[in-house]
């Protein structure tokens, strides 16, 4: 396998750099992206992805130990070990007891032709590369191939069923069952390929390991792993430790992390149902779904997680340019500690602690609909910023709605926040400013703790009640003749609205209501400029400034500045909270079951 590694305008990352280019994504919006990180190009060798072999030069081996005679001298067999010793094509079929070693030269290029094969070892590893070139496994189509070990070796070298110390690729469209009662199930100690082939691994520990690098182009696979699924963990150069998956079909179920790369991991495309699951919880353990170091980068594919810890992380950047999540995680959603960037995927967080958090978030465009017991979406670190130019997103959260510990900037998209019951957290929550140059936001929450916006370049108009509302209950905007602009109908209680539509203009006469009835569907709480009638006029008001804080009444509400919330925001007077408004226990952990080994 070839890798041709482009990277980044930032060019703080890690591997040489071959190309560094910026360049503006009009498909998603007019204003340029800084690019954090780019998809790197994998180029699979041509032995990595033929499937093919000259049957009248392959040599044929018929596995059955006492009875099996070698023929060739390529090969040779050395009480339970039947060790190849030359570069060639072997076709293995049968049932064996011991191990299948590959001892060629360095230059020796090694294909093993899986034809049906049942490989058992009480003692070792069943199969091992100890020098080649490349050593090639090749799962013919249509047949079934088993694996076994059971769990101790005396060899203590070796920790997997499959182990190779040279470079190793698995292919074809057969079927390789693994049963790794002892550690691993596959493990290369340079670059490990996969192109092809149906896998189903049962491990005490790791399913598959590429150290220094783990390159999937297809397959389908079912892991059960006491430890990590897919990983490649070389951590001491900088060049390596990364994943990198083109397609495939994914059942994981990880006592640790399912996915987890020492340095980039990227997904082109694929369907992943991952589960991370521990009885435990230890602190110096990680169980999260996918784990990067430097960059997560996923373009494309569907993904079903349920997570213990965060369900996507990466130590330092995060890219999901599309694809369609679905998560459920006892920790965050989606966290990067340096910067997020969203361009177009459809994430569903349905539980989370907070639904994403990095320092820096920035949502170009998608369908982002979050479920949180904290914030929805957390900006903190040295330089936090949310950046808003695109997309929809939706927000329900027990903690504040959006929050930056610095600056938020919205452009355009759609911002809807249900936030807090309480009056301990609020909607909108910044330090410094939230500036709003476009888009629609629509916010829902308590009194006492609220924040609008700091500048506008379209009018907003926060709204604050004399009484809390119940859940669903109705607003709506029209103007002076009548005509509907927004219906709002939060699903949580509040007494606390902020609203700002690209159709408000400055200097217009605006009309409040509450109640009545709609007619139109509603999508997140908002009816749209669907028909409206029977409502309760509350009061009538002008956009005289492009923010303006009125209670239902339509007289002035004072604004204050935060105590200890950074000195810009502004928050207003409010009554008293009312009681009895708490933020829900998080979830129980789910309970470790521990994998069925096969007897």
């Amino acid at each position: 396998m070839k890798k041709t590694i482009y990277y980044i305008l930032l060019c703080v990352f890690l591997f040489p750099l071959q190309a560094c280019s910026s360049k503006e994504k009009e498909e998603i919006t007019s204003n340029t992206i800084q690019e954090i990180g780019t998809y790197q190009t994998i180029t699979y060798e041509e032995e990595d992805l033929d499937t093919s072999y000259d049957k009248s030069t392959a040599h044929t081996i018929e596995l059955n130990n006492e009875q099996t005679k070698l023929s060739i001298s390529e090969a040779e067999i050395q009480g339970s070990t039947l060790t190849i010793k030359q570069a060639g094509t072997y076709v293995l079929q049968g049932q064996w007891q011991g191990q299948i070693a590959v001892d060629a030269p360095k230059d020796a290029l090694v294909k093993l032709v899986l034809k049906g094969v049942i490989i058992q070892n009480l003692q070792n590893a069943a199969l091992v590369s100890k020098s080649a070139r490349k050593t090639v496994i090749l799962l013919e189509e249509g047949s079934e191939n088993i694996f076994e070990d059971y769990s101790s070796y005396q060899d203590t070298t070796i920790d997997a069923l499959i182990y190779a110390k040279t470079n190793l690729t698995l292919q074809g469209n057969g079927s390789l069952t693994l049963i790794a009662r002892y550690k691993d199930a596959i493990k290369g100690n340079d670059d490990l390929v996969i192109t092809g082939g149906n896998y189903h691994i049962q491990a005490v520990e790791d399913g598959i390991i590429g150290k220094d690098s783990l390159a999937i182009y297809d397959g389908n696979f079912q892991i059960i792993s006491g430890k990590d699924a897919l990983k490649s963990s070389n951590n001491q150069d900088i060049s390596k430790g990364w994943i990198s998956i083109e397609n495939g079909s994914y059942t994981l179920t990880a006592g640790n992390d399912s996915i987890q790369a020492e340095t980039f991991l990227q997904i082109q495309s694929g369907h992943f149902q991952i589960e991370t699951k521990t009885d435990t919880i230890d602190e110096t353990i990680s169980y999260k779904a996918l784990k990067a170091g430097t960059l997560l980068f996923v373009k494309d594919g569907n993904y079903q997680i349920q997570s213990v810890d965060d369900a996507l992380h990466s130590n330092q950047h995060m890219v999901l340019e599309n694809g369609t999540f679905t998560i459920s995680s006892n920790g965050n959603g989606i966290h990067a500690d340096d910067t997020l960037q969203v361009l177009n995927a459809s994430i569903h967080v349905t539980n989370s602690v907070e639904g994403m958090e990095a320092q820096r978030i920035e949502v170009y465009g998608g369908q982002i609909n979050i479920t949180a017991n904290d914030d929805g979406i957390n900006a903190t670190g040295t330089d936090p910023h949310i950046q808003i130019d695109g997309g929809e997103i939706i927000v329900d959260a027990q903690g504040d709605g959006i929050d930056s510990n610095g600056t938020i900037t919205q452009t355009g998209g759609t911002l809807i926040l249900f936030g807090p019951t309480d009056n301990q957290n609020s909607a909108l929550d910044y330090d410094v400013s939230y500036t709003l140059e476009g888009g629609v936001l629509l916010a829902s929450g308590p009194a006492q703790m609220s924040q609008t916006v700091s500048s506008s370049t379209q009018p907003v108009v926060m709204i604050q009640f004399h009484q809390i509302r119940q859940a669903n209950s109705i607003v709506n905007i029209s103007d002076t003749q009548g005509n509907s602009l927004i219906t709002f109908a939060p699903n949580k209680q509040y007494q606390n609205l902020i609203i700002s539509l690209p159709s408000f203009t400055k200097d217009t006469a605006y009309q409040l209501s509450v109640d009545g009835n709609i007619q139109g569907e509603i999508s997140n709480g908002n009816y749209g400029s669907a028909t409206y009638e029977g409502g309760t006029l509350k009061t009538s008001f002008t956009f005289n400034e492009n923010i303006l804080s009125i209670l239902e009444d339509g007289s002035s509400l004072s604004l204050k500045q935060p105590t200890g919330m950074g000195e810009k925001g502004q928050r207003p007077d409010a009554p008293t909270p009312p009681e009895g408004s708490n933020m829900p226990p998080m979830q129980e952990k789910p309970k470790w079951e521990e994998p069925k080994i096969y007897e």
